[in-house]
């Protein structure tokens, strides 16, 4: 799992624990956290998701179904600790030429 990746699940992770049942955020990937985050955002109707694999379409009904909800302040946790991982990411990079973020192939970036 490349670092950033790493980072990303871990703190979406801990901004879920206090509001899911006991353990609850930690068995769930970053993609299950991406598409639970999605389904319940306010004023959201439609949610469009690729999936190359029926695997991956059954896993994702599965949780649809069966998965936890996440209550108003799950959703805003999440995005409050999102958003302050993408400023605290940004302030590194712009102190460091050694980026978190990727960059294009040209070394331009942050790739958003």
């Amino acid at each position: 799992t490349p670092p950033t990746v790493a980072l990303i699940r871990s703190v979406a992770r801990e901004a879920l624990e206090p509001h899911l049942p006991p353990g609850g955020a930690h068995r769930l990937s970053l993609e299950d956290i991406a598409l639970l985050f999605a389904l319940h955002a306010p004023h959201v109707d439609c949610v469009l998701i690729g999936m190359r694999r029926l695997l991956y379409v059954d896993h994702a009904a599965d949780l649809l179904a069966r998965g936890p909800c996440f209550s108003a302040e799950a959703h805003r946790a999440l995005a409050m600790a999102m958003t302050n991982l993408v400023a605290e990411m940004q302030r590194l990079d712009t102190a460091s030429n050694r980026s978190p973020l990727p960059r294009d192939e040209d070394g331009h970036g942050p790739i958003a």
